[in-house]
């Protein structure tokens, strides 16, 4: 598993979320792409495809961070509207997050969201194109033995 993990830490060494996240995080986030891509080895192509729609619908750490900061801000507004205008500083601390997290790429819902194994677009898409290749839709670039080996499939993805 050493192998995996340095090839996706490889494929995923520019992004600045993960840069920002704990060590011991990513490699708990990627420990479980690689299982899970794992696990999807040898399976039929219809079990492939319902994994494949679910990557496709699962929130990235971007999406998840907006949605919080929209919620936190609603509630602050009604807040500071119907109990105490303390509460608006509620939206001021979070805008201003959300402006370290554009600036810098980093804030702290970010790292607790990475806590809670959140992934990044770029992790979601690797174990979407590793699934992409286990189910054969790169069937004319790659061979057989390429598309079953778990190493194989991420140096495929992971190439530059």
């Amino acid at each position: 598993m050493n192998d995996e993990l340095k090839l996706i830490e490889n494929l995923n060494k520019h992004d600045k979320v993960r840069k920002y996240t704990a060590a011991h995080v990513n490699k708990k986030i990627d420990e479980e792409i690689i299982t899970r891509i794992s696990y999807y080895i040898g399976k039929p192509e219809k079990e492939i495809s319902e994994r494949i729609k679910q990557l496709d619908d699962e929130m990235d750490v971007e999406k998840v961070l907006k949605l919080q900061a929209s919620i936190t801000s609603a509630l602050g507004l009604y807040l500071g509207l119907k109990k105490s205008k303390d509460w608006f500083w509620l939206i001021a601390v979070n805008q201003f997050f959300l402006f370290q997290h554009a600036i810098g790429k980093w804030c702290p819902p970010m790292a607790m969201h990475r806590r809670l194994k959140v992934r990044t677009r770029k992790e979601i898409d690797l174990e979407k194109t590793a699934l992409k290749i286990l189910r054969g839709d790169f069937n004319s670039v790659l061979t057989s033995d390429q598309s079953n080996n778990l190493k194989d499939i991420l140096q495929t993805i992971t190439k530059e």
